[in-house]
């Protein structure tokens, strides 16, 4: 369990149903309360829907309009902040049921958006905004019908009549609806074709004749329905309920099936704990690695045990992820399971204990697997601005090249061509497929581009660009044997303008092990949320802080990391000494074990060439080590870039016809200023017995502690061009150079760069 979120849940005898991220980072809580239980979300009167910041305390800026029996079941979000609400919401104050609503960004009710009665048994929004849901009738059956963005029953789309009930409702990528249950037909226009418990719907509302699961999903009379549906990338989807068969062939609670409906069996589920008693599954949550975490309830002969865990991408139970802490209390039961990055989970049902803390109905449970590359903020922070780093004397082995693929030659792809993504949602994601045997490794590369250049940010002229719109998103895609899919995270930034529809693209080129499918490049296209221009984001803390770890780090915050700048600067000088303020925070992303281990570890092999570096140069390298690596991606990333960087045109111009290794490592030393350098005679001896390579002496001066310290504060200074600016320093680089070379001032430095116009100017007026 994490001890930094701080949400107590909504309270004994509450039950949490739902669980949202916010674009900002902030979590939308939908709950109830159990027997006339009184549901206070840590504490705080707020009924059937709350918000929380992303440490788990409670956002005193939403107040929820629903009194203390309502229940609210469903959330989603709006590209323009607004959320649609569904379950039963009791309007305060007075005598009236929402079982759908819409809400303003602060939670009041938006009067513009009036359901109909009967709607709101789930929520699917379209991309024009129009939104799917169930409308429960008086006999034993669900339709299903679109709304109009104000509410209202759109009159275009034909009523679909199910002869159940639905528990799960999803579109995919194409546009055709995904809805599950337990039915066994699907109407429409009084045309009935058999589906059980799973369907698939064209854009018109017709069923898709090309998806059919057969028989379904089966078990005894009373276990056959499928509670939660989650797509793949690859197109293939996950379902999880408690039903013990899909289409004949045992199945204990989960099932994967092809894009036809089929049922894929090279995923058989490992579900721990199953037994006749088990209630199944009532979550379920897709890592971007294609693991799947799963949770419901399990018993065994009446013992409550673990309700969350996760299975590999052949279904197999993944060993090295910890089933504990177990959920107990109340129904010990798991409705909602959100990934935050670094695969840390929120868990949300109707539960009172993880492990040894009292967690009434929510918690967030850390992935102890995976690596935690956070700049940690320090509650007073080191003013030096030369640290002394640890070398690295060993030199780094070559690794083996990848093995030649077989004769069967694999395709790789993306599933589409284009995307669409509101300016609000805070990354894009690009999903890679791989089709055919995929019993060898294969890699490719990818890269995001734009034509905007160096166009100021309150140029509006639909070209969105990584100066100002999105991350500048670079790497190679690595593929292990068995794996099909993939995805890319391309972080876009919120500002304040309101400038339209911008495009950009994303391409995969150079693939070994395969070769390119026929979508080998993505047009991306965010979709503006503002009608005017708005207020400058930079202002709140919470943008600040999420920018610099994309401008500095090259990818989102994860909450631990994030929640910690934010405690440094909100009690900046009571609980934390100064200087602690938006220049020291700034300057502790540079600073930082992760950029210095990276970012810093990327600039110093410019030197080995005499140059400075370029913005246009520079931010392409940095991406390629950048985001949540393990340690071994991340030093395969740099073998890589190392191999790769003695390719090119500078290098070799400098050192390409030198065959005596006394000869190089002696220009080498006159390139980077060190011709003394203390492991000169060790690297010579080396190269001439053969016991290294020339990678392996460049990497070690490199990151030398000589190399290290020398270019240290010219490094700090041309990444506030980089960082702040996005481009690359002016002439007047010279003089900071000086400053901090003299003075060690860097706050003067960052404070110049934090606070100018141009910096501002990338976000809002």
């Amino acid at each position: 369990r994490d001890t930094s979120f701080e949400s107590n849940g909504p309270g004994l005898n509450a039950e949490v149903h739902t669980i949202v991220r916010q674009p900002d980072g902030k979590l939308l809580v939908g709950y109830s309360g159990i027997n006339n239980g009184i549901t206070k979300l840590n504490a705080s009167r707020l009924n059937g829907i709350g918000r929380l910041n992303a440490n788990g305390t409670t956002d005193p800026t939403f107040t929820s309009p629903c009194d203390a029996s309502s229940r609210i079941t469903h959330i989603a979000l709006q590209t323009d902040g607004k959320i649609i609400i569904a379950g039963s919401c009791k309007v305060i104050g007075e005598l009236k049921y929402l079982n759908m609503a819409r809400l303003n960004s602060n939670g009041t009710l938006d009067p513009s958006f009036v359901a109909p009665d009967g709607a709101g048994y789930g929520i699917a929004i379209q991309p024009d905004g129009k939104i799917i849901t169930f409308i429960s009738s008086s006999s034993f059956s669900t339709r299903i019908g679109r709304l109009n963005t104000n509410g209202s029953l759109d009159d275009t789309y034909p009523l679909i009549v199910i002869d159940g009930g639905f528990n799960a409702l999803t579109f995919q990528p194409d546009g055709r609806l995904l809805l599950a249950g337990t039915f066994t037909y699907v109407s429409r226009n009084s045309q009935y074709v058999t589906r059980n418990n799973i369907a698939r719907l064209n854009a018109d509302g017709s069923v898709d004749t090309t998806f059919d699961a057969g028989t379904g999903t089966g078990g005894n009379e009373f276990n056959t329905a499928i509670r939660k549906l989650i797509l793949q990338p690859d197109g293939k989807i996950i379902i999880g309920g408690d039903f013990s068969f899909y289409n004949g062939t045992t199945r204990d609670r989960m099932a994967r099936l092809n894009a036809d409906g089929s049922l894929d069996n090279s995923f058989n589920p490992a579900v721990p704990n199953t037994h006749s008693l088990n209630e199944g599954i009532g979550a379920l949550a897709l890592q971007p690695d294609g693991k799947v975490v799963a949770g419901g309830v399990y018993q065994v002969g009446g013992q409550e045990l673990n309700r969350v865990f996760r299975l590999n991408t052949d279904g197999s139970l993944d060993n090295t992820y910890p089933l504990s802490p177990v959920i107990t209390g109340g129904h010990a039961r798991v409705n909602a399971i959100l990934i935050q990055p670094g695969n840390h989970l929120l868990v949300g049902g109707d539960f009172d204990t993880v492990g040894s803390f009292v967690r009434l109905g929510l918690a967030r449970l850390l992935d102890t697997t995976e690596p935690s590359p956070t700049p940690t903020p320090m509650p007073t922070p080191t003013p030096t601005p030369v640290p002394t780093p640890t070398p690295v004397p060993t030199p780094t082995p070559t690794p083996a090249p990848i093995p030649t693929p077989t004769s069967t030659q694999l395709v790789l792809g993306l599933t589409q061509s284009s995307y669409n993504v509101g300016e609000g949602q805070e990354f894009v994601t690009i999903n890679v497929l791989r089709s055919g045997d995929a019993s060898q490794p294969a890699t490719v590369n990818y890269t995001s581009s734009d034509e905007a250049g160096l166009t100021p940010c309150d140029v509006f002229n639909a070209r969105a660009s990584a100066r100002c719109d999105y991350a500048t998103t670079i790497g190679t895609m690595r593929f292990a044997p068995g794996e099909s899919y993939k995805s890319i995270f391309i972080s876009l930034v919120d500002d304040a303008y309101a400038e339209g529809a911008e495009t950009f693209t994303l391409t995969l080129s150079n693939p070994s092990g395969a070769t390119l499918g026929t979508i080998s490049s993505a047009t991306i296209t965010i979709i503006d949320r503002e009608l005017v221009t708005g207020t400058n984001p930079i202002d709140q803390s919470i943008s600040f802080v999420r920018q610099h770890y994309i401008d500095f780090l090259g990818r989102e915050p994860e909450p631990a990391g994030l929640q910690g700048w934010l405690n440094v600067l909100s009690n900046c000088g009571v609980t934390i000494a100064q200087p602690c303020d938006r220049i020291e925070v700034s300057s502790g992303f540079f600073r930082s074990p992760e950029f210095q281990d990276r970012g810093y570890f990327i600039y110093r092999f410019y030197s080995i060439v005499g140059k400075v570096p370029l913005y246009e140069g520079f931010m392409p390298d940095l991406a390629k080590v950048s985001g949540f690596l393990s340690p071994e991606q991340l030093e395969a990333n740099k073998v890589a870039f190392v191999q790769e960087f003695m390719t090119r045109a500078d290098y070799q111009t400098k050192y390409g016809s030198i065959t005596d290794s006394t000869n190089y490592l002696t220009a080498l030393l006159q390139t980077v200023g060190l011709p003394n350098h203390p492991g000169k005679q060790t690297w010579i001896t080396g190269l001439t017995n053969g016991t290294l390579t020339r990678a392996q002496v460049l990497r070690s001066l490199v990151e030398s502690v000589e190399v290290y310290q020398k270019y240290y504060n010219e490094a700090f200074v041309i990444m506030q061009y980089f960082g702040y600016l996005r481009r690359s320093a002016d002439i007047s680089y010279l003089n900071w150079i000086q400053t901090m070379n003299q003075t060690g001032d860097y706050r003067t430095m960052i404070n110049g760069f934090l606070n100018s116009n141009e910096y501002r100017l990338r976000f809002g007026p």
